[in-house]
């Protein structure tokens, strides 16, 4: 026998069926019957499930992954073996190339070699092979800091300032350190070292000069100004650089490259310009002394020579 719908009756939650509240125990009901409720879960579970689904690395396909799987089925995991995925170090900053996805999954393969793993004090191997004027303005500093060179680092000696803002260059951890009357910094990686072996870049008396490119030579000797080798004084009216360096060939061809005077006095060449402000154009690294070449700083005294 029926009766007229009261206060507090609803629909099943599932099959939207009328329910009929008929006692006070059924003012929480939410489904009409047993069934209606263990299929309402089934759907939840079933969403759920779907939800989590993720692709597989592989064919694309979408599976419930179990234990951090990333592949669909046993196929795809030899098949996968077989593609190449790209990483890059992160230590050297070097790109390369893996076929085992699971180890990337777990974590491996950040580094592109034993070395890289190993290394405490990190930074981003730049190619100075490719050529810019940050670069060049780099290059000429390091030819001119240039201390000793290891198989396993290369040592640089200079200013604590110039030095750290190499490492700000280089987006390394290391710091400079005092050193006799400078600073030194020393950058540890055997591949490192054999690139700017190649490039050029030696610590004995026969280094030569680099290939540089037109566009960049003035960036190159800017570098090598503002090391502690680079020095400013004034003669007379006129503003005059000298350049010091231990090597013939370098110090010729940064002669020739700038219109200056070479001279050797004391086992050190010297290449003293009187034109250079002119032909470095660009922006300053060393703020102290290419304002005294531009003219704004104080007069200073020449270098004992």
């Amino acid at each position: 026998m029926g009766r007229y719908p009261r206060e507090g009756d609803r629909d099943c939650k599932f099959c939207g069926k009328r329910i009929i509240l008929r006692a006070k125990y059924d003012r929480n009901k939410v489904f009409c019957d047993r069934n209606c409720a263990v299929e309402h879960r089934r759907r939840i579970e079933a969403e759920k499930m779907e939800a989590s689904k993720i692709p597989c690395k592989y064919c694309g396909k979408l599976f419930k992954s179990y234990e951090n799987a990333v592949f669909c089925s046993p196929a795809c995991v030899n098949m996968s073996r077989r593609i190449y995925y790209d990483r890059v170090c992160q230590t050297c900053g070097k790109e390369f190339q893996v076929r085992n996805i699971y180890e990337i999954k777990r974590g491996d393969h950040k580094y592109c070699s034993p070395e890289c793993y190993k290394r405490k004090y990190t930074f981003v191997e730049v190619d100075f092979s490719v050529q810019s004027h940050e670069t060049m303005y780099w290059l000429g500093f390091m030819f001119a800091t240039v201390s000793g060179m290891e198989e396993t680092h290369i040592e640089l000696d200079a200013d604590e300032a110039s030095l750290v803002r190499l490492v700000g260059y280089l987006k390394g951890n290391m710091s400079p350190f005092k050193c006799m009357d400078l600073y030194r910094l020393k950058l540890y990686s055997r591949p490192f070292v054999r690139k700017m072996g190649l490039i050029g870049l030696r610590d004995d008396l026969y280094q030569e000069a680099p290939v540089v490119h037109p566009d960049y030579v003035m960036d190159f000797v800017r570098g090598f100004m503002d090391s502690p080798n680079g020095y400013v004084y004034r003669d007379g009216a006129d503003t005059v650089v000298a350049l010091h360096g231990r090597d013939s060939k370098l110090m010729r061809w940064i002669a020739d490259m700038t219109g200056g005077q070479i001279t050797y006095k004391d086992k050190e060449w010297v290449v003293v310009c009187r034109n250079l402000t002119a032909m470095c154009d660009g922006l300053p690294r060393n703020e102290d002394k290419w304002a005294r070449i531009a003219g704004r700083g104080e007069a200073v005294t020449q270098p004992s020579q």
